[in-house]
């Protein structure tokens, strides 16, 4: 019979046996960069503390006592399609699948998310996954993409009022349009206080102002001198004002000897980002979303 419950840190002890039990034997560091945080007991307790202070959840399945399976949750109010909850992982342990696990775990997301009146359940699933999503209900309704940029230096000055923020200013109720891999505030806070996975590099920061319009761009590195770009802005941007941030953004980058960018956004900016430089690594990722206001379970 599968159990499923709320995840306790002792749970952290066997996740790993649920993601990647062929690191089980590696040095720590190696686990760490090659497994994430589920590898890692002490890493596992940090995430889990972080989702229940943003006001997400982390289920645990298990038969017979043996951990076989895990959901994590999240509210992604800083969607630009509007506030739902999301799926950030859903994993089931390989030996375990076809038992019905990962479906007791997404119906346990679905009552969590309508508890916290929630009308939409998201996930961005791996490309293999998106049948399992499409059973339960779950309706393909955006593309995004993935692209990446060598950064060169430009001749042109920094023109833009712009103040650096700290972990404590992070962007509330404005929406996230380009790092839409997971929600904002998840982004923002394991970021700033993730000690575990490499780089360990604290990542920068920047309130701009651009057009009059208050924009606040984040740049999380995920290896040495390579970031990720996150901004955030109060109102869905035209091509041009997210041409702005995104150009004042690289010339921050560059100042901090940054040399490579990474962007991940919806698929209706991939001809400005072409424009920009950017090569376009993947151009089909889907986001697929339930509605569960008529869901009974």
């Amino acid at each position: 019979m599968i159990e499923v419950r709320k995840a306790v840190d002792n749970d952290c002890r066997y996740y790993v046996d649920v993601h990647c039990p062929e690191v089980k034997a590696l040095p720590r560091d190696e686990r760490l960069r090659v497994c994430g945080w589920w590898a890692d007991y002490d890493a596992c307790v940090f995430y889990l503390n972080l989702y229940r202070r943003l006001g997400g959840e982390v289920f645990t399945a298990l038969i017979n006592g043996e951990v076989v399976g895990e959901i994590e949750l999240l509210p992604h109010d800083d969607c630009l399609l509007g506030p739902r909850a999301y799926i950030n992982v859903l994993w089931v342990k390989e030996g375990e699948r076809g038992k019905g696990i990962g479906t007791k775990l997404v119906n346990q997301g679905v009552k969590w998310a309508r508890f916290r009146g929630y009308k939409y359940l998201d996930t961005i699933p791996e490309k293999e996954s998106v049948g399992f999503y499409s059973k339960l209900g779950f309706k393909h309704i955006a593309f995004q993409i993935k692209a990446i940029k060598k950064l060169k230096p430009l001749h042109y000055s920094i023109d833009y009022r712009f103040n650096e923020l700290n972990v404590n200013e992070p962007p509330l109720n404005m929406k996230l349009v380009i790092g839409t891999y997971r929600p904002g505030l998840f982004t923002w806070y394991s970021a700033w206080e993730d000690k575990y996975l490499p780089p360990q590099t604290s990542p920068l920061a920047y309130e701009l102002v651009v057009e009059g319009k208050p924009i606040v761009t984040l740049l999380d590195y995920y290896r040495e001198n390579e970031a990720s770009l996150i901004i955030w802005s109060i109102e869905t941007l035209n091509d041009e004002l997210l041409r702005k941030a995104i150009l004042v953004s690289e010339q921050l980058a560059i100042k901090a000897g940054i040399a490579k960018i990474f962007i991940q956004t919806w698929n209706i900016y991939e001809d400005l980002l072409r424009r920009l430089g950017y090569k376009i690594v993947d151009n089909d990722i889907i986001r697929l979303s339930k509605n569960i206001e008529k869901d009974q379970y």
